[in-house]
């Protein structure tokens, strides 16, 4: 918790989000059930980091993303791939090889600290402001008149439950330490920022983890019918 990031690390992590800014393949992001070539593609408009900010002693980034649209567990994992390859210090162009990599295992950020900041409704207010729409009962929607109730309920209800609940629980701290115990399906994290061939998830990895799982919660004491939502293998056979 002391540590705190340095310039030429933060530049690095913006330029790691920068490359999912545009339209890309984001199979290797979601699960795989009803997922394909398709029906994977999205459209990023921006995805920032904010300077470092203190809380209670300990630096914090804003992360935004904007986009059309995401599907499940997407942006977890754009965020899960980014801290990893920062971590062992992986090449961004990794990213740009991945979009068109085979299916890999990318592992999902905890959900702390995700939240939908605002849907936008451009579209639709271009569409009630034109002159065949005016005339009826419709008016843009607008958030700024609200912003300040906005931002005071964000702060004490949703901002004040994360740092609160991360002081508490470590729970960015167990999700890296949950990472690290299956190090060899992570391989496209290395110095050449490639995806090799022992990267890419097939049954056999699938079954060998699951039964990795297994054996380590009986002999850990924990509950096999547990909420595992939070597990970044969780989602393996999804």
């Amino acid at each position: 918790r002391k540590t705190q990031i340095t310039p030429p690390v933060l530049e690095r992590v913006r330029e790691a989000l920068k490359q999912y800014e545009g339209t890309h393949d984001y199979m290797n992001f979601t699960v795989t059930r009803g997922c394909n070539e398709k029906n994977s593609k999205r459209y990023i408009h921006y995805f920032t980091a904010s300077d470092p900010i203190l809380i209670n002693g300990t630096e914090w980034l804003s992360l935004k993303v904007k986009g059309q649209s995401f599907m499940l567990h997407q942006i977890r994992k754009m965020v899960g791939l980014v801290v990893l390859m920062i971590r062992f210090n992986t090449p961004v162009r990794v990213i740009g090889e991945i979009f068109k990599s085979p299916r890999i295992n990318i592992p999902k950020a905890p959900s702390l600290g995700l939240l939908l900041e605002q849907p936008m409704f451009d579209a639709y207010n271009r569409h009630v402001t034109t002159k065949k729409h005016m005339s009826q009962n419709t008016e843009p929607i607008k958030f700024e008149p609200y912003r300040e109730a906005i931002e005071k309920f964000k702060q004490d209800f949703i901002y004040n439950e994360i740092f609160g609940r991360e002081f508490e629980t470590n729970v960015f701290d167990k999700w890296v330490q949950w990472c690290e115990l299956f190090p060899d399906q992570y391989s496209y994290l290395n110095d050449e920022g490639v995806v090799p061939e022992s990267a890419y998830v097939s049954n056999q990895t699938n079954k060998e983890i699951s039964n990795f799982l297994a054996n380590l919660k009986a002999a850990s004491g924990i509950d096999s019918q547990r909420d595992d939502r939070d597990d970044p293998q969780s989602d393996i056979n999804e």
